[in-house]
């Protein structure tokens, strides 16, 4: 593990981050009004304390190489584009666009299986059926939605990406179901999907090799 120092900056990088990304986030919904600010100011401070959680487990899971820095800037990613979805239902492209770049750069430099293949793979794959779902009349996922799993699909790979958009879905889900039954039959429900797409995809690039090693099977046994 490394050293305590280690995780204690990369901790404090996270508050730091956390709270750029909210930030960000507030602009690149493109509203800025002092009332907004004012009123999310306990988001920002859960939005920093997340991101210091992930930054410091990132540098336990990965250590002190660049794998940490690239998942730093992964965690950002997904922290600036949750703000924007649950405050506006927005995932911008002034947001999606520059990280969809850097990752693809820095995943055809050091991929995470020694070959790029797997992040090109998931990424045309992710992109093209979740498009192809996006058109349909009930598809229920907007342009925004698969333009995200594209960039965490190339950022992930397979077969982390098929764990991760699993897990993202069912959280989504669950909590769509949980708040049909409080607001009743008939009602409409916007589920903005940035946040689950985030914590399942954190999950298993922060669970690890055992962690999209054993979902397949603990998915498949619920549904036998």
């Amino acid at each position: 593990m490394p050293a305590f120092s280690f995780l204690l900056g990369f901790f404090l990088l996270g508050l730091l981050a956390g709270a750029s990304c909210f930030c960000l986030g507030m602009r690149s919904g493109g509203d800025g009004e002092k009332k907004h600010a004012r009123a999310g100011v306990f988001f920002m401070m859960l939005t920093a304390l997340a991101a210091g959680g992930v930054f410091a487990w990132t540098g336990v899971v990965y250590g002190t190489g660049r794998e940490s820095l690239m998942g730093a800037l992964f965690a950002a990613m997904l922290a600036t584009v949750s703000v924007t979805d649950v405050r506006f239902r927005l995932i911008p492209n002034r947001v999606i666009v520059p990280f969809g770049a850097a990752f693809f750069l820095l995943r055809c430099l050091f991929p995470a299986d020694r070959t790029v293949g797997p992040h090109l793979m998931a990424m045309a794959a992710s992109f093209a059926l979740l498009l192809l779902l996006a058109r349909l009349p009930a598809g229920g996922i907007g342009g925004g939605d698969v333009k995200l799993y594209a960039v965490v699909a190339l950022f992930l790979g397979m077969p982390k990406f098929a764990c991760a958009a699993l897990l993202s879905a069912g959280l989504g889900c669950l909590y769509g179901l949980s708040l049909c039954a409080i607001k009743g039959r008939g009602k409409r429900v916007e589920v903005p999907m940035a946040p689950f797409i985030a914590a399942g995809s954190l999950a298993v690039y922060l669970g690890g090799p055992s962690l999209a090693a054993r979902l397949p099977h603990f998915l498949s046994s619920l549904l036998a």
